[in-house]
């Protein structure tokens, strides 16, 4: 395979087949691929990215239109697929943004409903397991890229996801998938606009934050002292802790892997409300040996029940609140601490 670079910068991909010893090229072909591409990337989303499970397929929004297709990555973000068909420059990216605007807002919960919806032969929780061989992520929905799919994405279309992208950090990007045929075989090639490599490393600051970030968010909310007390405290009695985008979660070990507990979350906290707390209370309740009723007995006052999502199983279920102080942390930490004891001293 060539490539041939017109001075636009412009990519034509040409394609040549070996035979006898000589290169024959075979022809580009048009033959309504703009019709086909949506069959085929819904079946096998590989083409575009292996590590993306199809949640949905014309999926309406509230703001009118549907979604082509819906995906997400194995982190739990989500990506918005959308055919170029034969939209203009202005239509197709001011669709997929306005898209953008809508799937920001789904909860974890109506991402559910649209998997279960696409998924219901297998449902979602089964096929995500079944494609990244482990449970769903703490969160879903933290961040959402776009993708433009098209035989052919004009230059007006390049220079506007390629603005966005490069000016703004924007996670958009297109592909365009050009189509060959011979006598007996058919071909597909695809190319990036912009290589996702280099998307990910101008985009970095919006991967996981650091302990580091994650302290000064809560320095902002007002909230610092009680974070990195309530960090310091919990550090000693969980087997680990990690970071996303939004939390930092403590781990531990449970059946041979390594689960997820108990999540703070400066990004989700204010000086008024206090900080934000998530906790899994099966796992926690196991992990400490105490019974479920005595988790929620010391956990703080404010308290609601929380699910992943509306028809989650009991270990992806509990409670979320807010620590209003040092005060409630210390509280918790010793009632959690005589509970152990009471319980290890039967």
């Amino acid at each position: 395979m060539g490539i041939e670079e017109k001075p636009s910068s412009i990519q034509t991909i040409r394609l040549w087949r070996v035979q006898n010893g000589a290169l024959q090229e075979i022809g580009k072909t048009k033959l309504d691929l703009e019709e086909k591409l949506e069959e085929w990337i819904s079946s096998d989303i590989s083409a575009i990215n292996p590590n993306l499970l199809v949640i949905g397929r014309q999926v309406p929004t509230n703001f009118g239109g549907a979604i082509d297709l819906l995906a997400m990555e194995e982190n739990g973000d989500i990506v918005i697929i959308e055919l170029k068909r034969d939209k203009t420059p202005r239509e197709i990216t001011a669709q997929v943004l306005d898209y953008a605007s809508w799937v920001k807002d789904l909860t974890a919960e109506q991402i559910q409903n649209i998997a279960e919806k696409h998924l219901e032969k297998i449902g979602f929780e089964q096929a995500y397991q079944k494609k990244f061989s482990h449970d769903l992520p703490d969160s879903i929905n933290e961040q959402h890229k776009m993708l433009v799919i098209g035989s052919e994405i004009d230059s007006s279309s390049r220079r506007i996801i390629s603005y966005l992208s490069e000016n703004y950090g924007v996670d958009i990007n297109a592909i365009t998938f050009n189509y060959f045929r011979n006598s007996d075989c058919e071909f597909i090639a695809r190319t990036f606009l912009i290589e996702p490599a280099t998307q990910i490393v101008k985009q970095g600051t919006r991967l996981q934050k650091t302990e580091e970030q994650l302290q000064a968010i809560a320095n902002e909310k007002g909230i610092g002292d009680v974070y990195s007390y309530l960090t310091k405290e919990l550090s000693h009695l969980f087997d680990s802790k990690g970071t996303t985008r939004s939390s930092l979660a403590f781990s531990g070990l449970q059946a041979g892997k390594m689960n997820t507990i108990f999540s703070i979350i400066p990004q989700e906290s204010s000086s008024e409300e206090g900080l934000k707390f998530r906790v899994y209370c099966k796992r926690f309740s196991e992990f400490f040996k105490i019974t479920e009723d005595v988790t929620e007995s010391i956990l703080p006052g404010n308290k609601k029940e929380w699910k992943y999502y509306k028809s989650a199983p009991a270990e992806l279920s509990g409670y979320e609140g807010f620590f209003k102080g040092s005060g409630q942390v210390e509280d918790f930490l010793r009632k959690l601490k005589n509970a152990k004891l009471t319980t290890h001293g039967k």
